[in-house]
């Protein structure tokens, strides 16, 4: 989020991402990436009674420890998601965890240039304020985080001034894994043709 507003592509009420929006990508990314999914429907978590002390917490098979090489992979991974995305021919989906062909959606949907599903309310578009030059403003800020990532440079020109000293230290090991995380790598993020 603080790259985003860093960028100045994370402004609602002017035409731009709102975090929520950035956020349901983020899952997305994850999802089309890892694998990720969630055993129980988001709507079931929405309507579901008080836990009681017979409920016992979901599981979920183990994962390989986080690494910071697999941050920085994964960090290359999501702006090279982002920035190529097929925006004009399908809907971000975090509910059914993949994208939908924009066809699948009602006629409103086809006229913005970029289409996050709302999880929760599903006929809302949480990207209905950005316009064209907006969704080239944020499609150019993906590049460009992407170009910078990969290229090995240090994530510090990427967020706000006056982020915390541990912040900007992690951003110089980060930012020198993701040097090591391959350009093929990084497509392998990028939806083909058909999700």
């Amino acid at each position: 989020v603080a790259w985003s507003k860093a960028q100045g592509v994370n402004d609602s009420p002017n035409g731009l991402l709102s975090t929520y929006s950035l956020l349901l990508l983020v899952v997305a990314f994850f999802q089309h990436t890892c694998g990720v999914g969630l055993d129980v429907a988001l709507a079931d978590i929405a309507h579901r009674a008080p836990a009681s002390e017979a409920d016992t917490p979901p599981t979920w098979p183990p994962t390989e420890q986080a690494s910071h090489a697999r941050l920085g992979e994964l960090l290359v991974g999501f702006f090279a998601f982002a920035a190529a995305f097929p925006w004009d021919a399908w809907v971000i989906s975090v509910r059914c965890g993949a994208p939908l062909p924009r066809e699948s959606k009602a006629r409103a949907w086809h006229v913005h240039p970029m289409c996050i599903e709302d999880p929760f309310e599903t006929h809302l578009n949480t990207c209905r304020r950005i316009n064209p030059r907006s969704q080239r403003k944020i499609m150019a800020a993906f590049d460009e985080a992407y170009r910078h990532v990969l290229a090995g440079k240090e994530l510090a020109p990427l967020l706000p001034r006056g982020t915390s000293a541990a912040s900007d230290a992690a951003s110089g090991h980060v930012a020198g894994v993701a040097a090591g995380a391959t350009a093929g790598a990084a497509a392998d993020a990028i939806p083909g043709g058909s999700p």
